[in-house]
């Protein structure tokens, strides 16, 4: 028995963990207690697993875990507490744990998280804390977790961050805000990541993005995916993008955008993806994409535009482009065309330098319609270089 290294629990409707009843299994590397009843885990639970490194209480009925019931185990790297009934965590829950470098704590029922409750996991690689009710984070919080890489804290009830709340945290990657009630950030709230990639701020309730939002993010050149898709943004100050030099997606469908001024995306010469759909745009200023040089995908549908001057576009690549301007599933919620003022779009179709993008959930290559009531197909367009 001291030598197995691998024990498997899963599934077995266990309730109850009596103190010390793996103590003798010293060599112990995994331990599988998933998809149980357990409700409780005492101190002294886990007592002498100095080889453990893998622990997974993931999909039970924990609620509540002593301050002391992890300690000593030195080796421990994974540790899955989601999908639990968690509703507070003590600042000494996960003491010493210096290997940890996974902690799945999401779909819980935690209110809050006491300033140190991570303090010390400096080999913690990934947090992730969506799916619960944190309303309020303190700006200790993260504090000292120079080795984290992802923190996901979507789908809770954050209304405010603290311009230091993600305060020396340089090799993080990924952060993930989305569905929470966030209207504003102060303009050092990201400063300092240098390695981020993704910054998910998607559903929330933004309806101004001011040029120093993303000031903490200038000139690191790392900021690859950018979320910023349904909020209420009406507003996009001049030069908040210009430092994102890396940006290779935008994402800002379902916002109340009404007109896409010139140079709001300039700089963005990486840029391959830009989602506008889904907003209230009845103007786009001359030039607004002349500067996306690698633009392969651009979204205008769910909008009120009736006319798409060929001059926009005249910028980007074609390889083909793809062009969102009709979503076939809201039939009465498009843009009202002038079909004569598209033909241009016509030729670029046939010519297969254009082609018609739609969502991943249809996938549908059909021909683009100009107006309610029909195919394009009919139109009769002069040939290029006629009028």
């Amino acid at each position: 028995m001291t030598e197995c290294t691998w024990i498997s629990l899963w599934s077995n409707e266990i309730s109850f963990l009596d103190k010390g009843m793996f103590t003798q299994l010293i060599t112990l590397k995994g331990l599988i207690l998933s998809f149980n009843r357990i409700s409780t885990i005492g101190p002294e639970t886990f007592r002498g697993l100095l080889s453990l490194e893998d622990l997974r209480l993931h999909n039970n009925s924990i609620s509540y875990i002593e301050q002391e019931t992890f300690q000593g185990l030195i080796s421990l790297k994974n540790l899955t507490l989601d999908h639990n009934q968690i509703s507070s965590v003590h600042k000494n829950t996960f003491h010493r744990l210096v290997a940890l470098e996974w902690l799945p704590l999401h779909n819980n029922r935690i209110l809050s998280i006491d300033k140190d409750t991570f303090r010390g996991l400096t080999s913690l690689q990934n947090l992730t804390l969506y799916g619960n009710q944190i309303s309020f984070i303190h700006r200790e919080t993260f504090m000292g977790l120079h080795s984290l890489q992802e923190l996901l804290l979507g789908i809770n009830r954050i209304s405010h961050i603290d311009k230091d709340t993600f305060k020396g945290l340089t090799t993080l990657q990924v952060l993930s805000l989305r569905s929470n009630t966030i209207s504003s950030v102060d303009q050092e709230t990201f400063q300092g990541l240098t390695s981020l990639q993704t910054l998910d701020l998607h559903s929330n309730r933004f309806f101004f993005i001011g040029s120093a939002t993303f000031s903490g993010l200038n000139n690191l050149n790392n900021l690859v995916d950018l979320f910023l898709s349904q909020n209420r943004i009406h507003t996009i100050e001049p030069g908040t993008f210009d430092e994102l030099k890396s940006l290779d997606k935008l994402y800002l469908w379902g916002n109340k955008l009404s007109t896409i001024d010139a140079g709001m995306f300039r700089n963005l010469h990486n840029l391959e993806i830009l989602l506008l759909n889904k907003n209230h745009i009845n103007h786009i200023e001359d030039g607004a994409f002349d500067s996306l040089f690698s633009l392969k995908i651009l979204d205008l549908a769910q909008n009120r535009l009736v006319t798409l001057n060929p001059d926009l576009l005249i910028n980007l690549a074609r390889s083909p482009f793809q062009l969102g301007f009709y979503d076939y599933q809201f039939l009465g919620n498009n843009n009202m065309w002038n079909c004569t003022s598209l033909c241009w779009l016509k030729h670029e179709e046939q010519q297969g330098t254009i082609r018609w993008w739609a969502p991943q959930e249809t996938q549908r290559q059909r021909s683009p319609v100009c107006a309610a009531g029909g195919d394009w197909s009919w139109l009769q367009c002069p040939e290029p270089g006629n009028t």
